[in-house]
């Protein structure tokens, strides 16, 4: 009786679990290491890279040594953890661990932020109806679910893991934690909601290695905040509360990363490499601005040439561009859109302050992406010419913006087939159409990303054979 009840309980998650453990089975290359053009590998020497965190300020080890320009701190927590874990785990599987650890969190934590998101519907204005009928309860979690299964199953997860690059996966894993923690501290701003949104962003700053991700998460809060609390002093007060513990958390590594920012950001900006790449980079990015691209979260990867391990010149994401061809696949992207889009419009009816903060998340996500599309380039445009340090921080809007746009995504999506479930509650052989609508959109996004589960999940050069 008690595993019955577990099963019912907690089956998204073991869901989620088994799907991340079939990609894991499909892509792991036993006796490889896992590694890429940019990634941290801590665990080659985890002595050694957790006395570089913990004294990050200046990078002795960096040329001839310079001022830490990056939140080389923030990577403490995720290297404590994989030394724990690699008591157990041999070290060559620990950075395939941690990818598809990432991915489940991530998955989670979408499922949760969801779950919390559907409450909001079909109850009170700004309150939420947690003694929601039986069947209602039922069907939200099968939309949590497929929710978090589109989170993981769209193109920009796919090119964030393709190389994947440790920043981008804590970035993952925790965007979701970390926006649900703010919207229960926001709406309930007692001690331990406070607790709990601190204990996750202290888990979630490894992702702040490349600041501007934090600076990302900054933003979307921001803008949750401004929508979700209403205008009183109490919500002043809890919004200090919320940034004071946002700056202590962050402090180890937002403090020595602030210090060059005010005293050496010019190095950056004017860096030889720098000044004849950025421009480049962002051209490269802008190409896939266009609103049909954004629309499918597809990025500057897509074209990306090099060699293969045959020495050959091609395309770094082939199998993906092949797949892509086919207008069935188009047709699918196309339609995931436009589904989610009809979710965004619903939102205006539902009126609640919660569903509007993401509307404006939708907006803000989409407009960084389209930056090749009248009016949302205008924007971009006008914050890169004032702002200089904008144009070299946000060189690469996709691999910045694309995670919060594919949760976005998600969420709407969701919100969208709650929807339509809904209204199905009275057709005949209503369960029976509910289960095929599950399966059939479920089973579209399997399919959407289909080589993933061929074993192209990772760049085939990602996957070293262990040196002896």
């Amino acid at each position: 009786m008690k595993l019955k009840l577990f099963l019912h309980k907690f089956w998204p998650i073991i869901g989620i679990g088994g799907l991340v453990a079939i990609l894991g089975i499909i892509n792991f290359h036993p006796g490889t290491i896992l590694t890429g053009g940019d990634n941290l590998h801590p665990e080659f020497d985890f002595g050694l890279n957790i006395k570089r965190s913990i004294f990050a300020v200046w990078q002795e080890y960096q040329s001839l040594g310079l001022l830490g320009g990056m939140g080389h701190a923030s990577d403490l927590v995720r290297q404590i953890f994989l030394w724990i874990l690699s008591l157990v785990f041999p070290m060559e599987s620990l950075r395939y661990i941690w990818t598809f650890l990432s991915l489940f969190i991530g998955g989670v934590g979408t499922y949760y932020l969801i779950s919390h998101v559907l409450l909001y519907l079909h109850s009170p204005i700004n309150t939420i109806q947690e003694n929601q009928p039986k069947d209602l309860q039922s069907n939200s979690k099968i939309i949590a679910f497929i929710g978090s299964l589109f989170y993981i199953l769209n193109l920009s997860t796919i090119q964030a893991y393709y190389a994947p690059y440790e920043v981008f996966s804590s970035h993952f894993a925790s965007l979701p934690w970390l926006l649900l923690s703010t919207i229960i501290f926001f709406t309930k701003p007692n001690h331990k909601n406070l607790f709990l949104f601190a204990l996750i962003l202290l888990l979630s700053t490894p992702a702040a290695y490349v600041p501007t991700l934090f600076v990302v998460y900054l933003l979307a809060t921001t803008i949750l905040g401004l929508c979700i609390l209403p205008k009183t002093k109490k919500s002043l007060l809890t919004a200090t509360k919320y940034y004071f513990v946002v700056f202590l958390i962050n402090a180890f590594w937002l403090l020595p990363f602030l210090y060059f920012t005010f005293t050496n950001s010019g190095v950056n900006v004017d860096a030889k490499i720098n000044q004849i790449a950025t421009q480049d980079i962002f051209d490269r990015n802008k190409e896939f601005g266009d609103i049909a691209t954004v629309m499918n979260l597809n990025g500057f990867w897509i074209n990306n040439v090099e060699p293969n391990l045959q020495g050959e010149i091609t395309h770094m994401l082939l199998p993906w561009r092949i797949h892509l061809a086919n207008p069935i696949i188009i047709g699918i992207g196309y339609f995931f859109f436009f589904f989610l889009l009809f979710g965004v419009c619903l939102t205006l009816y539902y009126k609640k302050r919660l569903l509007y903060s993401f509307v404006f998340l939708f907006l803000f996500a989409f407009t960084m992406l389209a930056t090749n599309t009248p009016p949302f380039s205008w924007v971009d445009t006008f914050l890169r010419d004032f702002i200089p340090l904008v144009n070299q921080v946000f060189r690469f809007p996709f691999t910045k913006f694309s995670i919060l746009a594919s949760l976005i995504y998600a969420v709407f999506f969701s919100i969208a087939l709650f929807s339509l479930i809904f209204h199905l509650q009275k057709v005949r052989y209503r369960k029976v159409v509910q289960s095929s609508i599950f399966f059939v959109i479920a089973l579209a996004l399997i399919f959407y990303v289909f080589p993933a589960f061929k074993g192209h999940l990772f760049y085939e050069r990602e996957t070293k054979k262990q040196v002896s």
